[in-house]
């Protein structure tokens, strides 16, 4: 959530990660949305990504495992977090068991610990798995 100033955004949908010519060993893309090259990088001609500025008050929900990539076009406070549903919940589960093997810290691997945990006692629970696509034009309207 943007508090102060605004934000230019990019967000890629999850199946379009292929065209941004990753980076497996460092997780990350050698296309920058803000700087394209595209006769460098040819397969970004193919991909549709949502662009947006994100103004003060508004708030960004980015689909699970979308690639995306943001620039502060002004001085800037925000809010940022991540989320946990039906969608993302056995990767984070999975991720967060990688964490607790290969510790950052030892306050960070409690944390880790104890959110395992509590994912452990969710086992059971019937968490929905559908996520319907939604425009961005559709969801500001919605505001």
């Amino acid at each position: 959530m943007a508090i102060k100033g605004r934000k230019r955004w990019a967000i890629y949908p999850r199946n379009e990660s292929f065209l941004l010519y990753p980076n497996l060993f460092t997780d990350t893309f050698a296309v920058d949305p803000f700087k394209p090259v595209p006769d460098t990088f040819t397969l970004t001609k193919e991909t549709s990504p949502w662009l947006f500025t994100l103004e003060p008050g508004e708030l960004v929900l980015i689909p699970y495992g979308s690639p995306h990539a943001v620039r502060n076009i002004d001085d800037t406070m925000s809010i940022a977090g991540n989320y946990v549903d039906g969608v993302n919940f056995e990767d984070v589960k999975a991720e967060v068991k990688l964490r607790i093997k290969n510790p950052q810290s030892t306050s960070t691997n409690k944390w880790h610990k104890a959110m395992f945990d509590a994912m452990e006692d969710m086992e059971g629970i019937a968490i929905p798995t559908e996520q319907a696509p939604l425009a961005w034009a559709a969801f500001k309207r919605r505001g």
